[in-house]
């Protein structure tokens, strides 16, 4: 019985190990599926950024080639164009409609495409510094910026126009990829809740059965030693018959020793029985095992009984 028992106990602490390992590989699996699944929504914005910025990019070309070829184009009437602008490397304007900015504050453009109220607005860098020559086939170090009021001489293409479709597209991916990442994320919340809730379940009844374990230790126990403290009291009880009043101190002594151990097992036995019965009241708190002595014993007496004491 006893080696059952110890393989049994050695046996949960590898079977929790084991539930703890396959917790923690869940929720490696866990963020790594999260992680993924937030890569979507930045792959499907990039995909609208991109396809938005070649639009622009597009619409753009298009427009510089008809201001370089029509002079009386009236820009007004394009539809969903709000903005367009040719712009010096200084920011100054070229050539702009009615709704361009005069100077381009903000020249960098490595952000790229901006949307702001569903129109998106490209600042494009269609030219650059180059450097004129200085003979000898060489470069001067000073760049050449273009000469002002011409269209070939701009640097920047800066074009705002309307696209609601886009920006709601991109609107929705965003709202919908946080939404799902709250929403995974409180999912692995909660099951991180649970387990926990179902460790301290686990350990709370791994005490529960720790305490029957000792209630049941401690029944034994009182039933064990009860019967030879009774015999060692009815011998004391004997012998006081027998001998003379000059041992009579000796057989006191060893009855208050035996009364004694006998109240030692009794404050033992209810200290187990209540931690196994939790702060539950019980008729017998507070009850400790006393055995009585019996006064006047025959040879063929029953044995004395053990108050507070039955198991």
């Amino acid at each position: 019985m006893k080696r059952t028992t110890g393989a049994t106990n050695k046996g949960r602490p590898r079977s929790n190990l084991l539930e703890r390992n396959i917790f923690a590989f869940f929720v490696l699996i866990a963020f790594v599926a999260v992680a993924g699944f937030m890569v979507i929504p930045f792959q499907e914005k990039n995909r609208i950024r991109l396809s938005a910025e070649y639009e622009a990019y597009q619409f753009a070309t298009g427009l510089l080639q008809e201001v370089q070829t029509k002079a009386n184009l009236d820009y007004e009437q394009i539809e969903g164009l709000t903005g367009f602008g040719i712009y010096s490397v200084n920011g100054d304007a070229i050539f702009r409609t009615t709704l361009a900015p005069l100077h381009v504050k903000d020249t960098d453009v490595s952000e790229g495409i901006r949307f702001r109220n569903e129109r998106i607005r490209l600042l494009l860098r269609v030219g650059g510094k180059t450097a004129p020559w200085n003979g000898h086939m060489r470069r001067s170090a000073e760049p050449y910026n273009g000469i002002a009021g011409n269209p070939y001489s701009g640097r920047y293409l800066f074009i705002e126009y309307a696209a609601p479709a886009l920006a709601k597209g991109l609107s929705f991916v965003s709202a919908v990829g946080v939404l799902a990442s709250l929403a995974l994320i409180l999912a692995f919340a909660l099951i991180f809740i649970m387990f926990r809730r179902l460790e301290s379940y686990r350990a709370e009844e791994s005490k529960n059965r720790e305490l029957i374990k000792l209630g049941g230790a401690a029944r034994t126990l009182a039933h064990e030693i009860k019967n030879p403290l009774a015999t060692i009291l009815l011998r004391c009880s004997l012998a006081r018959k027998k001998i003379g009043e000059k041992n009579m101190p000796e057989l006191a002594g060893i009855e208050e020793e035996t009364n004694r151990i006998a109240n030692l097992v009794g404050r033992i036995r209810e200290i187990l029985i209540s931690g196994e019965d939790g702060n539950e009241q019980t008729g017998n708190q507070g009850q400790v095992m006393v055995i009585v002595p019996p006064e006047n014993v025959k040879e063929n007496q029953e044995s004395p009984k053990i108050a507070g004491g039955a198991c």
